[in-house]
């Protein structure tokens, strides 16, 4: 069966306001039932196309919509063209009750919980106060009850760019499955603090350190094509990296929108208006945003053929989705 996947922003509510959010509204124009409508239009556009799927469910805050959330993950659950479900959360709203909830479902394999920091200093002066001290009490309490994965969320600035070690020493000491490495883009709210982008050289540190921490046999530039990680932890420590997943899977937002992904904000069509395969066969971008030719800078003369850079970075500070990627440490 063909696969597309997706990352599906219920709501925009949430109740946190981090620096670094890709958003910047946190309140919904529209009722709950807009959720099953998506829901509806997207399980019965897969299964008429013979697709299957992986659905990562967040927000917002996706706990913020209360029962109408667990009944979307009744619906899905027991919806054929969904083969896996996982949650990405700020982990402030499950507690005991809603972990024993949550493993009754048969699909959800993961819980994905964000942390900015491996200290209250660092990560509260991005989350909130509080939170750090919160979010860590939450995590004991899910991994005490909890079938399910659990893996950490770390978003990677200058501001916590330090953090790393700790991170990964704060993941394990929780028992947890995963810590989840990816990078700030600045969007939403997180065009404020534009300047705490990083760079190449600070990339391409990151990259060393997580191949110190996991010591897998690699170098550098062979994971340069990633674009986020995953450490592993189990018997063995394992580095997985994640390639640019455009065509393979999308975002649909809060109102409907289809985006290529959530940090690139070029709207590809809504699923509610326009359906999503309609809309995505009608555009052209995903493919010239693929090929070398209609890349701009080093990216358009670079010899790995697989990578493209990341299309949402260039976008994001230049409206340009062919723009060089500036966090590439390939000489140019």
């Amino acid at each position: 069966m063909k696969r597309i996947d997706f990352q599906w922003h219920l709501t925009n509510r949430c109740n946190l306001r981090c620096r670094h959010c890709y958003q910047s509204q946190f309140q919904d124009d529209f009722g709950e039932n807009r959720i099953f409508d998506v829901a509806n239009r997207l399980l019965g556009e897969l299964r008429d196309h013979g697709y299957c799927t992986t659905l990562n469910l967040t927000g917002g805050e996706p706990f913020l919509l209360g029962e109408s959330f667990f009944s979307l993950l009744h619906l899905l659950d027991h919806s054929e063209p969904v083969q896996e479900i996982t949650i990405i959360s700020n982990g402030l709203l499950i507690d005991r009750k809603v972990i024993r909830r949550l493993n009754a479902y048969q699909k959800l394999t993961t819980l994905k919980i964000s942390l900015e920091g491996a200290c209250a200093e660092t990560n509260d002066a991005i989350r909130g106060k509080g939170i750090f001290e919160k979010v860590v009490k939450r995590l004991k309490e899910i991994r005490e009850d909890s079938v399910i994965q659990v893996v950490l969320m770390f978003t990677v600035s200058k501001r916590n760019l330090s953090e790393l070690e700790g991170m990964f020493a704060l993941s394990q000491n929780l028992g947890l499955d995963g810590l989840m490495i990816e990078r700030f883009i600045p969007e939403g709210r997180g065009r404020a603090i534009s300047e705490e982008l990083l760079d190449s050289h600070d990339w391409e540190s990151i990259i060393r350190r997580l191949i110190a921490l996991t010591q897998v046999d690699t170098t550098p530039l062979e994971l340069v094509s990633y674009k986020a990680f995953l450490i592993k932890f189990g018997e063995e420590t394992e580095l997985w990296g994640a390639p640019c997943n455009l065509k393979e899977a999308f975002c649909i937002m809060p109102d409907g929108t289809i985006l290529p992904c959530r940090r690139f904000l070029y709207p590809l069509g809504n699923i509610l208006r326009e359906g999503f395969f309609p809309s995505i066969n009608a555009t052209t971008l995903l493919q010239r945003v693929t090929e070398k030719s209609a890349l701009e800078g080093k990216c358009k003369t670079c010899s790995l053929s697989y990578c493209f850079g990341c299309r949402a970075l260039g976008y994001a500070l230049s409206q340009n989705p062919f723009a060089e990627d500036i966090q590439c440490f390939i000489p140019g």
